[in-house]
């Protein structure tokens, strides 16, 4: 892999379970000052659905998780054994610096990002990005259509990242995580990249 001079020192390898269970923790969570609100209208049989980014009077800060590896793999167990899990980490000077969790679903054919988080101090550096190439690199060796993601409507800053890396949006559902999701604007949202489209890296 070829680094730009500024991220020379930037390592990304792909590790086993087992390295990953003895990783320090890397907590997951995000600060955006605008959220994407999702407005749901109807008129007789159709229905219309508008997302529109608005700003927050007081910044939003989520924390998902601590970070420790037992944590957020315990989070991901509904969508199969972490065994069937593929892990890719970056670290500089052996310091975890992110991470990225994925698994392939055989019956759509996709290849489904369930984490990928950056160590806190050294965001909108690079490391990200240099995660998710590798990802789409291994994605193109699959017999995979491409990669879904999902996150939610409040959380401005992935979605913008996903769609800087080519990702769109593809759908939504306003039920996952409870009946109030739209209410509440924390609506789950999915992206995906189509790892055969023209022109897309």
């Amino acid at each position: 892999m070829s680094l730009s001079p500024s991220r020379r020192t930037l390592t990304v390898r792909w590790i086993a379970l087992e390295e990953v269970r003895r990783l320090p923790p890397l907590p997951s969570g995000y600060v955006t000052g605008t959220v994407l609100r999702l407005i749901r209208s109807s008129q007789g049989r159709n229905e219309r659905w508008t997302l529109a980014e608005v700003p927050l009077a007081t910044p939003l800060q989520r924390r998902y998780d601590r970070g420790t590896a037992d944590e957020w793999l315990a989070s991901y167990l509904d969508e199969g054994s972490a065994e069937r899990m593929v892990f890719l980490i970056a670290e500089r000077s052996h310091e975890l610096l992110g991470l990225l969790a994925a698994r392939t679903v055989e019956w759509n054919r996709s290849l489904w990002l369930l984490d990928i988080r950056v160590r806190r101090e050294v965001r909108r550096s690079g490391v990200g990005s240099e995660l998710m190439s590798e990802l789409k690199r291994y994605a193109r060796g699959l017999p995979v259509r491409g990669v879904l993601v999902e996150t939610q409507t409040s959380n401005v800053p992935a979605i913008r990242f996903y769609q800087k890396h080519g990702f769109i949006i593809c759908g939504f559902n306003d039920h996952l995580y409870g009946n109030d999701d739209l209410e509440n604007q924390e609506v789950a949202v999915y992206l995906f990249w189509e790892s055969d489209a023209a022109g897309v890296s």
